[in-house]
């Protein structure tokens, strides 16, 4: 679950800045589990971007099954030109 949050979250960073030109690392990442998810569940991740700044993306984001939250992330991003 937390790989998928850092895939999700980091790709919502990307997406913020549109660009091709440009990649991000993860700087921080927290996840709060509040659920289990079965083996083979399907999990979505709504993810939000708080805020940009310089080279910072601030994101947020409830992991569901379903209606369900099964987990909160929030992450850091730093971006990089390629």
């Amino acid at each position: 679950m937390t790989t998928f949050a850092d895939i999700a979250l980091g790709r919502a960073s990307r997406a913020a800045l549109a660009g091709d030109n440009v990649f991000v690392v993860t700087v921080s990442l927290d996840v709060d589990f509040i659920a289990p998810a079965g083996l083979g569940s399907w999990v979505v991740a709504d993810v939000s971007v708080l805020r940009r700044t310089g080279r910072m993306v601030f994101v947020q984001a409830a992991i569901r099954i379903g209606d369900d939250v099964v987990a909160s992330a929030r992450g850091i991003f730093a971006t990089r030109r390629k």
